[in-house]
């Protein structure tokens, strides 16, 4: 066998591999959405849902004790041609899917999946990229990007926390009260503009290209808060939510065709258990966010392994604040339920919520010491030529 025929052999058994991750990620996200549309249709007697019930009921999908074998994360920290899963302190009992808790408030689906090819050292990132909405902006000028640092936290919010634990250089392109793509989800900015910023600043011959490369740079992704509290309650969130997430791939994807190969992806927390729901009038939001959070912790998965040189830390910031909220006092907070800015004559650092859907300075200080710790990995992927 010549050399040539000895490497076609070699590329085309290298496609066949890739084909059949593509394959099963498919099969993995096809099947996730017929187990949410289940759980969420088929707990009640409805005769008209009769025949899509029965479905679900040959696919063991209403089976209460049954693990949904597609759609978790190897006990064996599962290794894929060119990337693997790697544990660390923050990942979930393995991210298992279970028919009876998968919309539970319980677990914690944060994960960390690290390229063979492409190395993670935190001690060696030196740039900080954040995009996302008012729970990440620091007022930026984008046309030299400078910051103020005004927010809503009442001081400094978590990227200001950050690279205070970590010492890095803050390019913080989140505008407040941004959606994913105006043109689905109505608003004044999105997700595409905050892009349109960074590559007009950071690309190829543009004015701050020079300050960073690939792998001294993280991508951190905090964003999708606004379109849930802006989608009516009557919507097909199921719809909405898969068009959404597609969107926000399609940027990432643009980011990563920048040069961009590790990147921080928070899911959305409870808007309804802040203390603008009081009144309990957007209670159907609990669905809405957990059928958003699967549909994203599934799209990360899918896209990990659509590379073969990216390296994505997703981490459950929903667990975390539901878990302060749900444990006050050892948090040091003496109220999780009530805005500071109604309670003014109180001190504000014994309040989580600063206003009626923003956290507290002292509630960022947390987030950024978990996060902070998250990417502090033990195990770092080798190299591989």
């Amino acid at each position: 066998m010549n050399l040539s025929n000895k490497y076609s052999i070699i590329t085309i058994l290298i496609f066949a591999i890739l084909l059949i991750n593509y394959t099963f990620a498919e099969k993995n996200i096809k099947e996730s959405k017929i187990l949410l549309r289940c759980k969420k249709k088929c707990n009640h007697n409805n005769k008209k849902l009769k025949k899509f019930c029965k479905k679900c009921s040959s696919l063991n999908i209403l089976d209460k004790n049954k693990i949904h074998e597609n759609n978790k994360i190897s006990e064996n920290n599962e290794v894929f041609e060119n990337n693997k899963i790697s544990e660390n302190n923050e990942i979930f009992e393995n991210n298992k899917t279970s028919e009876n808790n998968i919309l539970s408030e319980k677990k914690n689906f944060s994960v960390t999946l690290l390229s063979h090819s492409t190395n993670f050292d935190y001690n060696k990132i030196e740039n900080l990229f954040v995009f996302g909405d008012s729970y990440s902006s620091v007022n930026t000028n984008f046309l030299d990007m400078s910051y103020t640092g005004d927010n809503r936290s009442l001081g400094k919010n978590w990227p200001l926390k950050l690279i205070e634990l970590k010492n890095m250089k803050l390019w913080d392109f989140a505008i407040p009260a941004s959606t994913i793509n105006k043109n689905i989800v109505k608003s004044g900015h999105d997700f595409f503009d905050q892009y349109n910023h960074f590559f007009e600043k950071m690309t190829f011959n543009k004015y701050f290209n020079g300050e960073w490369k690939s792998s001294n740079s993280l991508f951190a992704i905090w964003i999708g808060s606004e379109d849930i509290i802006r989608i009516p309650e009557k919507s097909n969130i199921e719809k909405l939510s898969e068009q959404i997430i597609s969107n926000m791939f399609d940027v990432i994807e643009k980011l990563y065709n920048d040069g961009a190969r590790n990147f921080l992806i928070l899911n959305i927390f409870y808007l309804n258990k802040t203390p603008y729901n009081k009144s309990g009038k957007i209670n159907y939001m609990n669905f809405n966010i957990n059928y958003y959070n699967e549909i994203l912790k599934n799209k990360v998965n899918y896209y990990f392994k659509t590379k073969n040189d990216l390296n994505i830390f997703f981490y459950d910031i929903n667990y975390l604040i539901d878990g302060i909220i749900e444990h006050c006092y050892n948090y040091e907070f003496n109220n999780c339920k009530d805005a500071w800015v109604l309670n003014k004559d109180k001190n504000v650092e014994d309040f989580f919520w600063s206003d009626l859907t923003h956290t507290t300075y002292k509630a960022n200080s947390i987030f950024s010491e978990k996060i902070n710790e998250f990417l502090k990995i033990d195990k770092i992927s080798e190299n591989k030529n």
